[in-house]
């Protein structure tokens, strides 16, 4: 469970922690209350989705965790959260990428199907935080290594996101994160 101040790129960061470690996420809740304070409760497994974590995997992931969160971030944990690129080439099969305005009244929900990886969330979570969109709630289910992810997300603004040229620019951010290789 995660439990801190929201601040923009922070799941991302997250994501990134785990898979330094060879950690995989299973499964995720994520909630950002009103009042700004995250909410993320992870199910996690080995990097194969299904073998223990061991005590010293949790407290790497720590370490890291603190440190990419630490104002400056510390230089080892930038470094071993982008590791997973060279460790887990991404999927040759396109994604599933579609949006829906329509479910919720005050986010836009991005809704992406996708053969699951190590680091796979990380380079979700990074495209979105990349394109200036923030993470209100999202919904990380694998199953049979199928990534199946449903993510709120709003604009600057705090609304959502309704301008095609922002959802089209997501979309490619998506795509070229989830099939281009390091």
């Amino acid at each position: 469970m995660l439990c801190t101040w929201d601040r923009h790129g922070l799941l991302a960061k997250a994501a990134a922690a785990f898979s330094a470690v060879r950690l995989s996420i299973v499964q995720a809740q994520v909630f950002t209350r009103a009042d700004d304070v995250v909410l993320d409760t992870f199910t996690i497994a080995g990097a194969d989705g299904h073998s223990p974590v061991s005590s010293s995997q949790m407290e790497q992931m720590g370490f890291l965790l603190e440190g990419a969160l630490s104002e400056p971030p510390r230089f080892a944990s930038i470094w071993a959260c982008s590791r997973h690129k060279y460790l887990a080439p991404a999927s040759l099969v396109p994604p599933k990428i579609s949006f829906d305005n329509n479910t919720s009244p005050d986010n836009t929900l991005v809704h992406i199907e996708t053969p699951d990886r190590l680091g796979l969330l990380y380079d979700i979570l990074q495209a979105i935080a990349d394109g200036g969109l923030d993470i209100k709630e999202a919904r990380i289910q694998t199953e049979s290594n199928l990534a199946r992810d449903i993510i709120h997300v709003t604009n600057e603004s705090g609304e959502k996101v309704l301008e095609q040229s922002q959802l089209g620019s997501l979309r490619a951010r998506l795509e070229a994160a989830l099939t281009a290789t390091p």
